[in-house]
């Protein structure tokens, strides 16, 4: 927000002071690995964000994450007659009430160069690259082994791979990309993921307040990162390692087997022995992820169909009630039943929807 009044920016830091209660969000482990809730593209009034930098850690901790980066613009500060250019001042606010309140703080910047913006993250010298070109940027983050991001690639219309991002890309200087940035999917970014090998991400880039969710929904864009540790360390080997997710609202995208494993996690059944009776059977699946899962049955035997038609939806945080015709042609005795859906809200990039699956035994009534 270009032209705030030292005023009016008070009232913004003001207005966010009193921190709310906590969301629980949940989303499980995933094969074995720490599942954390990240927002790594925010930012304050050291740039060109209306907020201090403690309020955006009070917001990440009442919305339900786990990590977050405060990444100011370094080439880019419209407050700078009321605050400092100097970047490590974000850090430095906000780390102590990251600490009291349980957050992991990476520390970051977003190289700002006409229209290419790169997020750093784990940099240690914040002004590093301040009045410098793209390249000599990059490079001097790498120096210092930052990861970096190419930030929203479409926000100026140019949907196409930029030369001057394939150069830095060439050099080993682009890591990873915003497939979601500020609840906005960028699908011209889906093929690069695994041609370029990048890491994918979804972030806010917030400049205002966060809103508080409203009823029943929750914060958008979120990363969500498998990390062997529940630390910095672990942070950053997962995403070198490509393990994140770009969750949005209800939807997930990435690898297949993030997305299958995520579904494993999330799903037990209420009922592993259903029974069969007056031509029906019900099975209870509980549902421990915020996340719902929007299930197309693509698979089942000949002699059992699902009573709602093809489609459920297992809701987040809830016990679902699924309902099945068991046609008289059933073999008899205890039988073990394997369905096969596709899951329309978790997309593996160019490769469509994931496949999941439901096993249960099915009984006839006693």
């Amino acid at each position: 927000m270009r032209g705030l009044t030292p005023l009016l920016l008070f009232s913004y830091v003001l207005a966010a002071q009193e921190t709310p209660s906590r969301r629980t969000l949940p989303v499980p482990k995933v094969n074995g690995f720490e599942t954390l809730k990240c927002d790594f593209h925010m930012h304050t009034v050291f740039s060109d964000g209306v907020v201090w930098p403690d309020t955006r850690v009070k917001e990440a901790w009442r919305d339900g994450l786990d990590a977050l980066a405060i990444t100011d613009h370094d080439d880019y500060h419209p407050h700078k007659d009321t605050v400092s250019v100097d970047l490590t001042h974000p850090y430095k606010i906000a780390k102590p009430v990251a600490d009291q309140l349980g957050l992991l703080l990476v520390p970051g910047i977003e190289v700002t160069k006409g229209d290419l913006h790169v997020n750093a993250l784990f940099v240690e010298n914040f002004n590093a690259t301040a009045g410098l070109g793209l390249l000599e940027s990059l490079r001097k983050m790498k120096q210092e082994r930052a990861f970096l991001f190419w930030n929203h690639p479409g926000w100026k219309g140019n949907k196409s791979w930029y030369p001057e991002i394939d150069t830095a890309h060439k050099e080993g200087l682009i890591h990873g990309v915003e497939v979601v940035n500020t609840d906005l999917l960028e699908p011209q970014t889906l093929p690069w993921l695994e041609e370029k090998k990048l890491t994918i991400l979804a972030n806010t880039d917030v400049h205002e307040l966060v809103e508080i969710p409203s009823p029943g929904k929750h914060r958008s864009p979120i990363t969500l990162v498998f990390a062997r540790t529940r630390d910095l360390a672990g942070i950053r080997e997962a995403l070198e390692s490509r393990r994140t997710l770009a969750w949005r609202q209800d939807e997930c995208w990435g690898s297949g087997e993030l997305l299958t494993g995520l579904f494993d996690a999330s799903i037990s059944l209420r009922t592993p022995v259903a029974r069969a009776q007056s031509g029906g059977a019900l099975v209870r699946v509980h549902n421990n992820s915020a996340i719902p899962y929007a299930l197309t049955l693509v698979k089942s035997p000949a002699w059992l169909t699902l009573g709602e038609g093809r489609t459920v939806t297992l809701a987040a945080e809830a016990e679902s009630a699924l309902r099945f015709n068991v046609a008289r042609s059933r073999p008899a005795g205890r039988q073990r039943v394997e369905l096969e859906w596709e899951a329309t809200n978790l997309h593996i990039p160019m490769s469509g929807n994931a496949r999941v699956k439901l096993v249960f035994e099915l009984d006839d009534a006693r």
